[in-house]
């Protein structure tokens, strides 16, 4: 149906007695034979039944628009309030969160006591490592480490934050539990006290973090079986199962990031027979020990070969340089150098880069002898 768009109900009756409307009047007289005044009664009467017809319609087409209001008003009702409650929902659930994340006081057992030791505290970095149950160096749990963490606390704000990679994201820390110490000794530079010192705090703390049960126990057969092992009474068995322990314990942390973890406890003697190979070698390298021998000689110098003439001068200084296996005797002939004043040099200044005593220095015209003693590497 055609909306209605002007209210009939204030229309008025036209006035059919108008000249106006005197046509209509004649043709209706002619029409049906009737008087001038029941002409214009005609028309009176046929109005009136037009307008009623659009009075009704009028009537239903608000009562229609008054429907449909009252149905767009009670869901738009509806949206509001569903909108209402879900917003109430989700502060709830932010209040929530916030909450969760407000640092809580636990509570306490009013019988107990503190311990009768209390553990020395490590860095923020070693905690945030262990927490992450990441390799961490045992020096951070050495007195050296604990007094490096106090030291680094004084320095260190608790409110300055770093950006840190979690994951596939970064995120905020603390600086200090993400900034590793610059005095921090590597695993393979500890002394065998250090480790030992070391293993049993970091076993402590990781204990504390809840560190999985047959993790700590391999961790602790590992060091176990490091420190009854035979090698301890080789020379340099020592410093072959910390160079181990400083392999095996990173490679133990990086497999088990892969999924490929092994039982660390499980000492491999042919690594170790590897490691002791190379330490030996390194021993044997180190052990040809270069000796710088300096001399003043009052006098003209010839021809030095087959050693180096550094420099030369009425007062020559003059660089000798050879390398010692251990207890070799040295001759240094007057031969080699010609036009000297009899015993009238001096020979000093000798430069020693490893622990050298020198058990003899005799002086004449013919020759220089010098013995040199290495003491035991």
């Amino acid at each position: 149906m055609e909306r209605i768009n002007h209210n009939p109900h204030s229309d008025e009756c036209p006035d059919y007695g108008s000249l106006a409307f005197t046509p209509v009047r004649a043709a209706l007289r002619a029409q049906n034979n009737i008087e001038e005044e029941a002409a214009k009664q005609l028309l009176v009467d046929a109005w009136r039944q037009h307008n009623d017809v659009q009075k009704e319609a009028w009537d239903r087409q608000v009562q229609e628009d008054e429907r449909l209001q009252a149905e767009n008003d009670r869901v738009a009702q509806d949206e509001d309030e569903r909108q209402r409650l879900q917003r109430e929902q989700e502060e709830e659930v932010e209040k929530q969160e916030i909450e969760k994340k407000k640092p809580k006081m636990k509570n306490f057992d009013s019988g107990s006591m503190v311990d009768d030791f209390i553990s020395p505290r490590p860095s923020s970095y070693a905690l945030n490592k262990l927490e992450s149950f990441d390799y961490i160096e045992l020096w951070y749990f050495t007195p050296d480490g604990f007094q490096d963490a106090v030291e680094s606390q004084r320095s260190q704000t608790d409110d300055a934050f770093s950006l840190t990679k979690v994951g596939d994201s970064l995120a905020l820390k603390q600086f200090a539990a993400v900034k590793a110490s610059r005095s921090a000794v590597k695993d393979s530079d500890l002394t065998w006290t250090q480790m030992m010192m070391g293993k049993v705090l970091f076993l402590q703390h990781a204990q504390d973090l809840n560190w999985p049960e047959i993790h700590l126990k391999s961790l602790a057969r590992f060091f176990i079986n490091l420190e009854i092992h035979p090698y301890r009474l080789r020379p340099h068995g020592e410093k072959v199962l910390i160079l181990y322990q400083a392999k095996v314990r990173r490679n133990w942390h990086d497999r088990l990031k892969r999924d490929q973890g092994f039982n660390i406890a499980i000492i491999n003697e042919s690594l170790v027979q590897s490691i002791s190979s190379e330490v030996l070698d390194r021993a044997k390298l180190d052990s040809i020990t270069e000796v710088s021998f300096s001399a003043y000689v009052f006098g003209s110098v010839a021809n030095l070969n087959p050693f180096q003439q550094i420099h030369s001068s009425p007062t020559t200084l003059t660089l000798l340089r050879f390398s010692l296996p251990d207890d070799t005797f040295v001759m240094l002939h007057a031969s080699l150098l010609t036009a000297l004043h009899p015993a009238v040099f001096t020979c000093f200044c000798l430069k020693f880069f490893h622990s050298i005593s020198t058990s003899c220095f005799l002086f004449d015209n013919a020759s220089l002898l010098v013995s040199f003693h290495h003491n035991s590497f």
